[in-house]
C-alpha cells in the first residue's frame, strides 16, 4: 500500500509540474487517472504481489525466531539467538527496502516514458491528473495502460 501511495504522489507531482508551464499556451488537454494506471500496470501488480509474499516470509521468519528464542534454555543462548535473528531481520528489511525503492523508480520512469510517448503521438500539450479536472479533457488513461503493458511483455 505504501508502494502505491508513494508512486501516486510522485506521478501526480510530475504531471502537475510538467504541465504547469504550458497551461497558458495549451491547445489540447488530456487527463490521466494515475491510480488506475498504477493499479493496472502489470509490472506494478507483480511488484505488489512480490512484496506481499516477502512480507509474509518476513512474518514467518519473525514467528520462527520468537519460537526458537522461547525454546532456548539458558539466558546466554537466548541473547546469542536474539542477536543473530535481529541481525538477519535487519538485513532482510534493508534488502526489501532497497528492492522496493528500485521498483518504484522503475515504475515511475516507465509511466513517465509512457505518458511522454502517448502525449507526443497524440499531439497533446497538457496532461493533468484526472482528479484535478472536472470536465473538458480527453482521458488517455487506457492508452497509457495499454502502452505500458505492451512494453513489458
Amino acid at each position: 500500500m505504501k508502494f502505491i501511495k508513494s508512486l501516486l504522489i510522485f506521478i501526480s507531482a510530475v504531471l502537475i509540474l510538467s504541465s504547469a508551464n504550458k497551461v497558458a499556451f495549451a491547445g489540447d488537454f488530456a487527463v490521466i487517472d494515475v491510480n488506475k494506471v498504477v493499479q493496472n500496470y502489470n509490472k506494478s501488480q507483480n511488484a505488489n504481489i512480490d512484496f506481499k509474499v516477502r512480507k509474509a516470509d518476513l512474518e514467518n521468519f519473525v514467528a520462527k525466531a520468537r519460537k526458537d528464542i522461547q525454546q532456548t534454555k539458558t539466558p546466554e543462548a537466548k541473547k546469542k539467538l536474539e542477536t543473530k535473528y535481529n541481525s538477519e531481520l535487519k538485513q532482510k528489511n534493508l534488502q526489501i527496502k532497497q528492492d522496493q525503492t528500485k521498483i518504484i523508480q522503475e515504475v515511475q520512469s516507465d509511466i513517465y516514458n509512457a505518458i511522454s510517448s502517448v502525449v507526443a503521438k497524440n499531439k497533446i500539450s497538457v496532461v493533468f491528473n484526472k482528479e484535478s479536472v472536472i470536465f473538458g479533457a480527453e482521458d488517455i488513461t487506457d492508452q497509457i495502460i495499454s502502452y505500458l503493458n505492451s512494453q513489458t511483455k
